[in-house]
Parts: C-alpha cells; sequence; structure tokens
C-alpha cells in the first residue's frame, strides 16, 4: 500500500465555525459556492492529493480537477446523495440547520491586528458550551490572525443549548481570550539619542 501525509497549517481552526450544525453549516456554505477561505483551500489540497494517489488527476493536476468539481456543484450534488442514503433531508439549507437556542456575543476589547489564536481556548469553550454532544452547540469566530479588528466588533459568537452552558463559557471567556489583538506599533523606547 502506498501512503502519503499532508501535513497542515494547525495555528488557527480551519474555517470560522467550531461546533457540529456550525461546521455543518459552513461545509454546505462552501458546497455552494457561498463561501470561500482556508476550509475550501484546505478540502481542495486533500482532495487532490487523493485524485492523484487514485490516478484520476496527472500528478501537479489535482487541485485543478478537484476545484473544477467542486466550482461545477458536482461536489454538493454527491453530498447532497450521501445525505440522502443516510435518511437526511438532501434538499436542507445552511440556514435551515438548527443552532442552539441560546446565544450571546464576544466583543473585541481593544482595536488592532489579531495577532494569535488560542487554539485551547476554543476547545474548552467548545467544550463548555456542549460540543459535540449537543448538536448546536459551538462558537462561530469571525475574525483570523492578520484581520484588523475595531474594538467593540463582534468577533465570537457563542451558541448553546442551555442557558447555564451559555452563561458558563461566558464567564470562562470574561478571564481567558480567544484573540491577542496589537496595533502595528508593538512596543516603544522613548528618549533614545541618535549619536
Amino acid at each position: 500500500m502506498h501512503v502519503e501525509v499532508a501535513v497542515t497549517y494547525g495555528g488557527q481552526p480551519i474555517g470560522n465555525a467550531v461546533g457540529p450544525a456550525l461546521e455543518a453549516r459552513e461545509a454546505l456554505m462552501a458546497l455552494e459556492g457561498k463561501q470561500s477561505g482556508s476550509l475550501t483551500e484546505k478540502a481542495i489540497g486533500l482532495a487532490a492529493i487523493l485524485l492523484e494517489l487514485g490516478k484520476k488527476a496527472e500528478a501537479g493536476k489535482g487541485k485543478v480537477m478537484a476545484r473544477g468539481i467542486l466550482e461545477s456543484g458536482k461536489a454538493l450534488e454527491k453530498f447532497r446523495e450521501i445525505i440522502a442514503a443516510q435518511g437526511g433531508d438532501s434538499d436542507i439549507k445552511p440556514e435551515e440547520i438548527p443552532l442552539g437556542k441560546y446565544k450571546e456575543t464576544i466583543l473585541s476589547e481593544d482595536s488592532g491586528y489579531i495577532t494569535k489564536v488560542d487554539n485551547a481556548t476554543i476547545v474548552k469553550v467548545a467544550k463548555i458550551l456542549g460540543t459535540p454532544f449537543d448538536k448546536g452547540a459551538g462558537l462561530l469566530l469571525n475574525y483570523k490572525v492578520g484581520d484588523r479588528v475595531e474594538k467593540d466588533d463582534v468577533i465570537v459568537e457563542l451558541f448553546a443549548e442551555s442557558k447555564e452552558r451559555l452563561l458558563s463559557a461566558k464567564r470562562f471567556l470574561d478571564y481567558n481570550r480567544i484573540f491577542q489583538t496589537e496595533g502595528m506599533i508593538l512596543k516603544r523606547f522613548p528618549g533614545l539619542k541618535v549619536i
């Protein structure tokens, strides 16, 4: 058996959604061509490798083929076939996927650029909210590393199926931050003389 390994970037979540229903919405939106970004790029990259390994695409041509399948609607069509085969609603639209009925937003505490995402904090918050067992629970991350935010922008949306879980997650985030934000000037050294 021939095996290849693909190393992917893990410095921040792929896509913006964390949690079963939110991730399903995001995947369906990507398949419908309504969303692009890191999720789409990773999926195309991995599909390219599989197409090349399976001899369906020539070496180096897998990405073009994978992108073509996505943009043609064939990937969405196959996904809907899989949903039907599993007894689900194959005509479901992303906005019809139910989310937790309790929602809270987290605002940026200052203006600047996102310089770091704390994945461990994301995992803890997701578990506090009830994922993966509560299907509608999760987080929607509205920014990525390098994005500019202004004070009081909605940087994270929390969803839970119980008010208690939502309040616990909010309390946890009162003392823990998902995003680190910094301005363009990181440190100032006043009083230096040029000789």
